[in-house]
This record gives structure tokens, C-alpha cells and sequence, in this order.
């Protein structure tokens, strides 16, 4: 999976022209990537490093701001990747872009290009970009990633090796558009080639599904078994900690959390990390990270705990806005609850 890979198209605002990563670097000196969760904006950068080590250096965003950096000599491409993740560990989230540019100043090299990539939702427009020309004295070029194509939708079909109708098969279904809603889905069409996905909510409930049984805790140790309610009751709870907390998902911190008054034990919780919905002590994709969240939320504080409405307001909206970075979690709670309260405030 890991030598999968689709050059994505970009294009700017008023501007039918369509460039590639490689042609932005060449013509900009910074550039912001905006892009829908799932678009294939990580991948992209982490693909153009992979590609052009001797010259570039990548780096999340939440390393960045927090580390000092020297970048040595030959490097001309900075790509910084998850402006909207780091904003997720400041309380100022303006500031958070603030602290970025101070610590690209700092390298003080003048031929660097940089791309800081976004989901578009989290930008904040001219504030952020008012922030990038103050700091470092250029202008910033907005980019926004394109849904894939006709020939990008069968060149990834090809490196996944799925049949020439698997495209026509779900040509309507929305799916296709996105890189992740792509590779999901083809997950579980190679699981059940006939299968009928209705609406993303289903896609992401048969995905998590799929994760649990190619859990190999899950398969080799029938002692482990895990019930489908409790995989996502364990999965939504650490989910619960990594929206929140911002906290890496280890044996330490599952330590921590795990619970055998709560029924959150954790041999349990050490199975669930070695699913398939995780990497490297994150969830392979944050929009997984948000459906469990609002999952657990809903079936286990609402549903179960009685939590209100008007608790869930406070912990998600305290002053009638959504915070920034659990605009994903709020909106898959408004799908699971269909409360028209929360509908009201986003």
C-alpha cells in the first residue's frame, strides 16, 4: 500500500490551470495546500520527499512548532503537513500559524520554498495569510487539491488491483472522488464484491467492521475475541483521548486510561491498537479517529450514561462554536443523534 500513488491535481482559486506538487514548488516560493479531509494531501508530500530526498525535508506540523529545526544545506523544499492538527494543540489557534511562521523565519534560508498544507475548513483566510506575509515577508499562493479524475480513478484501481467494473460499479456512489473514501471502499469490496454502501456513515461503520476482523490479536487467540460492540466501544474510547488529549497511542497511555470498574481493560485496549485502524501509535486517518469519537460519544455518553444535549454543547461548543478541530467529531455526532440542537449550531 505504501508505494501506492496518485499525482494529485491543484489548482488556484479563479485559475483553470491545473498544476502538480512538482510545478507549485517550481513557480511559488510558499505555497498552501487546502484540501478535504481524506484528499491526499499527506501523501502527496510525504511522496515528493520520498522522490527528492537530497533537497526536502518533511515534517508534521505539530514536530515542527515544537522542535528546533536545522535544515541542512542542500535543503530547498520544506513541506509542512497538518496546519489544522497542530492548531489542535493551541489554545490560541491564530497564534498557532504565528508560531509556524516565527520558526520558518528562524531557518533564515533564502531559496527555501515551503508548502503547508490544511484542511480546508481550518484555514482561516486572509488572518492566516495576513500571518505568513508579516513573518516571512512573501506572499502565500493558496492551492486547493482536486477530486480525482477519470484517469487518476482507474490508475489507483490499477495499483490496487481491482477489476475494470469495480469503477463503473460505484461510479455514483460519491466515493470515488476522494483517495481514502477510494482505498476504503475497495477494502471491503475485496472482502464482499456484491456489497451496497448507502451513504458514508455505512462506509466507515463496514470499514471499522473489516479492521476488526483482520485483527490479528483478534484471529490467532480465540481467548481474545472481541465482540463488534465492544471493538468499537475500546476503538471510540482511545479515540475519545487522541481528539482530546492529542495523546499518543501507546502501552503508556493505554495504561493510563484503561479502567476494569468502566470496562475499559487494558489487554483489551492493546488488542484494538494492532487492528488495521492503526499506525505507528496514531489512527491511519484522523477522519477515523473522528467517526469512533462521535461514535462513542453518542452510543456510550448519550445513549448509555445519559449524558444531555446541552453536556455535549459544553464539552464540543462551550460558547455556541464548534471548536475548530472537533468540527469532524460534531458533525459524524449530528449524523449518529439527528438532534436538530446540534444542526442549530453548525
Amino acid at each position: 500500500m505504501n508505494d501506492i500513488f496518485i499525482d494529485l491535481s491543484l489548482k488556484r482559486i479563479n485559475d483553470e490551470e491545473l498544476y502538480s506538487l512538482e510545478n507549485v514548488l517550481k513557480e511559488v516560493k510558499c505555497a498552501i495546500l487546502l484540501g478535504m479531509p481524506g484528499s491526499g494531501k499527506t501523501t502527496l508530500l510525504q511522496h515528493f520527499e520520498k522522490m527528492n530526498s537530497a533537497n526536502t525535508e518533511y515534517f508534521p506540523i505539530r514536530d515542527f512548532g515544537n522542535i528546533s529545526i536545522t535544515l541542512s544545506p542542500g535543503i530547498q523544499y520544506l513541506l509542512l503537513d497538518g496546519l489544522d492538527e497542530f492548531r489542535n494543540t493551541n489554545a490560541d489557534k491564530i497564534s498557532a500559524l504565528t508560531k509556524i511562521a516565527n520558526q520558518i523565519q528562524q531557518i533564515d534560508r533564502e531559496n527555501l520554498h515551503i508548502v503547508i498544507s490544511c484542511r480546508e475548513m481550518d484555514w482561516f483566510g486572509d488572518t492566516d495569510t495576513n500571518s505568513l506575509r508579516r513573518y516571512l515577508k512573501t506572499e502565500a499562493t493558496i492551492f486547493y487539491v482536486q477530486p480525482l479524475n477519470e484517469e487518476q480513478k482507474k490508475s489507483l484501481a490499477d495499483q490496487l488491483h481491482l477489476p475494470t467494473d469495480f469503477i463503473s460499479s460505484f461510479h455514483q456512489s460519491g466515493f470515488l472522488d476522494n483517495p481514502q473514501l477510494f482505498t476504503m471502499l475497495a477494502d471491503l469490496y475485496r472482502k464482499d464484491a456484491n456489497i451496497i454502501l448507502k451513504s458514508k456513515f455505512e462506509l466507515y461503520q463496514k470499514f471499522v467492521e473489516l479492521a476488526k476482523e483482520q485483527n490479528k490479536g483478534n484471529t490467532l487467540n480465540g481467548i481474545n475475541n472481541i465482540e463488534t460492540d465492544e471493538f468499537f466501544k475500546d476503538a471510540g474510547y482511545i479515540a475519545f483521548y487522541y481528539m482530546f488529549a492529542n495523546a499518543s497511542i501507546d502501552e503508556a497511555l493505554l495504561g493510563e486510561i484503561s479502567s476494569k470498574e468502566k470496562g475499559y481493560l487494558q489487554d483489551r485496549l492493546e488488542i484494538v491498537i494492532k487492528s488495521a485502524l492503526f499506525s505507528e501509535g496514531r489512527f491511519i486517518h484522523r477522519t477515523i479517529a473522528e467517526y469512533l469519537c462521535a461514535h462513542f460519544l453518542y452510543h456510550q455518553k448519550i445513549q448509555k450514561e445519559k449524558w444531555s444535549i446541552d453536556r455535549i454543547k459544553v464539552l464540543l461548543a462551550p460558547q455556541g462554536i464548534v471548536f475548530t478541530e472537533l468540527r469532524g467529531v460534531y458533525s459524524w455526532l449530528c449524523a449518529f443523534s439527528q438532534d436538530k440542537s446540534l444542526f442549530e449550531i453548525d
